[in-house]
């Protein structure tokens, strides 16, 4: 008995749907692995229902030349199967190479991800004892400031002191060279009434008798004039000694009063030189603490992709789990349907 046309055309077009339901599974694998098994199942139990209604009814229709149909129709269904497991075999391995290419990357980055968090961590360790060492730096220069002031303030007291002491040795200079005035006019009084005295004397001596009194009048007075004179010039001498003194002590407090000058002037460059790097450290520390919160930021960007690292590694664990349950699948299907032609065959033969 000759073979239907129309039934030749339906396998035909059942041979042609079949593989583009194998086409497009193999193609969705690669975008959804995971859903795979579900398409499979259900294009499995609807191809198989289209199998039997198809084999029923072209076997009571030609039940003559059912055998050699059924013969070519499960080679090319084998064949189909067959290519179509190699595809989704050959998908399956690249897909758990790749996974297993993306589970190693992952894990080194995984490494890495967890190395920078601890040297995140350990920067921010560094960066918290270089926040305390600014405070604690901080807090030393306010005290090297006070200090400072203080020595400032000593020092203008110092300036000032020894003004008035300049003041008081000039105020004795003058004092001095008074009395030397003083003392040089009570020696040129002395020298007169010595003078005077020698006249009165040679006076005394023409007058005779009658000027023996005042003859000894004379010499005393004479005396009292030597007596003077040479108290005026021990006196003179003193003063000179004292006028020596007080000079040199005007040049002593004349250098003291410099070096104070100068000392005031230090302590005002330090002052200043002080207040900048109080500013310049509080800057540091400032900068310190804002280096610190965005180390903190960074830190915690980190942990976030290394948490989602190990969420991807899970990812692609499944992958590689679902592809071979998609390659078991395929070989549970080819060996399905091998069973299914085989006992068409028997059945036939019967």
């Amino acid at each position: 008995m000759s073979v239907d046309l129309n039934e030749r055309l339906n396998f035909l077009k059942f041979d042609s749907d079949l593989r583009a339901v194998v086409n497009t599974l193999v193609e969705e694998h690669k975008k959804k692995p995971e859903d795979l098994k579900l398409a499979l199942d259900s294009a499995i139990e609807a191809t198989f229902s289209e199998v039997g209604r198809a084999f029923s009814a072209y076997g009571e229709n030609n039940a003559g030349s059912l055998q050699g149909e059924l013969e070519e129709l499960g080679q090319r269904m084998k064949e189909v199967f067959t290519t179509a497991e190699k595809r989704v075999t050959d998908a399956s391995g690249e897909l758990r190479d790749l996974s297993s290419e993306v589970s190693r990357s992952i894990s080194v980055f995984e490494e890495e991800s967890d190395g920078n968090v601890l040297a995140i961590e350990q920067s921010q360790e560094k960066i918290q004892a270089v926040v305390d060492t600014s405070h604690e730096l901080s807090e030393a220069i306010k005290e090297i400031s006070g200090q400072v002031s203080r020595s400032s303030e000593i020092t203008m007291n110092a300036v000032e002191k020894t003004q008035m002491a300049q003041e008081k040795i000039d105020e004795l200079v003058i004092c001095a060279t008074t009395i030397g005035n003083v003392i040089e006019m009570i020696n040129k009084i002395a020298s007169q009434t010595n003078l005077l005295a020698l006249n009165a004397t040679i006076e005394a001596a023409r007058a005779g008798e009658a000027g023996k009194g005042f003859a000894v009048v004379a010499s005393e007075v004479k005396n009292l004039a030597n007596q003077t004179e040479k108290a005026t010039e021990e006196i003179t001498s003193q003063v000179s000694v004292i006028q020596g003194t007080i000079n040199q002590a005007v040049e002593h407090f004349s250098s003291v009063g410099d070096t104070v000058n100068e000392m005031n002037e230090i302590c005002t460059v330090i002052s200043s030189a002080v207040e900048e790097q109080n500013a310049a450290t509080a800057d540091i520390a400032s900068n310190t603490v804002a280096v610190s919160k965005e180390s903190e930021g960074s830190k915690e960007r980190a942990q976030h992709i290394s948490q989602k690292a190990r969420e991807t590694k899970v990812v692609s664990e499944k992958i590689t789990v679902t592809s071979q349950q998609i390659n078991e699948a395929f070989e549970g299907l080819n060996n399905q349907l091998s069973d299914i032609v085989q006992g068409s065959w028997k059945t036939d033969a019967a």
